[in-house]
């Protein structure tokens, strides 16, 4: 047999095998690798902010291109099965964007376009937190607006309400695992103080001890079998952690949430771990931002958390593995701007030595115990 039919005959042969074993190899198959088991991912801060916006927008075509930013990162949201991220911006097509007004008093401002939510859909994210200080930054008439086009792009969220009837967690379910995602946060650049306090207990998760305690309760009793919780909370663009930070995790710890993840600062923070009993409740303090254009080049190194969840055969849902992926926000990146850039990207010998430092750099922060 000659060295063309030889390769022919095999490649029939593989193709053969592959339709018969059922095989997904290559194709995007699930990385869930049992029927017991969801794998979720989850990142820091979207922030859609001024100069991001002006940056990622074409003079010429009049409009935002925000695809580029996550083309190396969402191969790792489509292999899980669920990806959250911090939507740390309004979407309200009746304000002003952003890129139109920097500040509102003294404070920057933050509204992106809705095209910014499409983005993160396609990109592969399945849910958004919107409890964090910038949600208020137009008013209640913009966070009913961000309410509407979160809803109308198709992503679950927690963290802003629309009425006393909504719900304060949401749901993720799979393979007979259910995950419930809460949300708070600490401040909200004093724009709060626009609305009554009746009407910040129904539109804002802003946290309290009282707060956490019925939520998970709501949670469970909606049959939640794991609880993980963001908290927007501690000091801006620093690697040390607060004793706010440290309060918040108590409490989320003491009424029975199982993982913390933390946002806010703009740095990465480290992770930790805080008990109740012999329960032990994981944390990572701050993730950092996972999109933005600030002015410290510390904001463009983040990470992308991986949970592997899995039921056992009595039904308890535990933490198999945890996985922390370094991250590099490149300004500019082979003709983009803004691209995200994981570790395991493979880069020419210059751009790949400049990323293995960026990415050494991220895993010492995390691992500083």
């Amino acid at each position: 047999m000659n060295r063309k039919l030889f390769k022919k005959t095999l490649i029939m042969i593989m193709a053969v095998v592959m339709i018969f074993c059922g095989t997904t190899v290559g194709f995007g198959a699930d990385s869930t690798s049992s029927d017991n088991e969801i794998t979720i991912t989850m990142t820091g801060d979207l922030m859609c902010d001024t100069k991001f916006q002006r940056y990622l927008y074409d003079e010429e075509t009049k409009t935002f291109n925000f695809d580029p930013t996550f083309k190396f990162v969402k191969r790792i949201f489509k292999e899980s099965d669920f990806t959250v991220g911090n939507l740390e911006t309004c979407v309200s097509s009746t304000h002003k964007l952003s890129r139109d007004l920097h500040f509102k008093n003294n404070e920057p401002y933050m509204n992106a376009p809705k095209k910014f939510l499409r983005a993160l859909k396609k990109a592969g994210y399945d849910g958004l937190i919107l409890a964090n200080n910038h949600t208020m930054d137009t008013g209640l008439s913009g966070l009913r607006n961000t309410i509407d086009a979160i809803d109308d792009v198709g992503m679950k969220h927690t963290g802003l309400y629309k009425s006393s009837s909504s719900k304060h967690y949401f749901i993720f379910k799979k393979n007979g695992i259910k995950v419930a995602f809460l949300a708070y946060a600490t401040y909200y650049n004093y724009y709060d103080y626009t609305l009554t306090y009746a009407q910040r207990q129904i539109y804002l998760s802003q946290f309290s001890e009282s707060k956490v305690k019925a939520d998970v309760k709501a949670a469970k009793d909606a049959g939640a079998d794991y609880i993980i919780a963001y908290m927007h909370a501690g000091d801006e663009n620093t690697y040390k952690i607060s004793e706010q930070q440290r309060t918040i995790c108590r409490a989320l710890t003491k009424y029975g949430v199982d993982y913390i993840v933390g946002s806010h600062p703009h740095y990465i923070q480290r992770k930790g771990a805080y008990y109740k009993g012999s329960k032990k409740v994981p944390v990572i303090y701050s993730m950092g931002n996972f999109t933005g254009k600030l002015r410290r080049l510390k904001t463009r190194e983040t990470v992308i958390l991986k949970v592997t969840l899995k039921k056992d055969a009595k039904g308890k849902v535990s933490l198999k593995k945890k996985e922390f992926i370094p991250v590099y926000m490149a300004e500019k990146w082979n003709g983009e701007k803004m691209v995200l850039l994981p570790e395991g990207y493979k880069a020419s010998k210059s751009s790949q030595e400049m990323l293995d430092k960026h990415f050494k750099h991220i895993r010492n922060i995390i691992n500083n115990q």
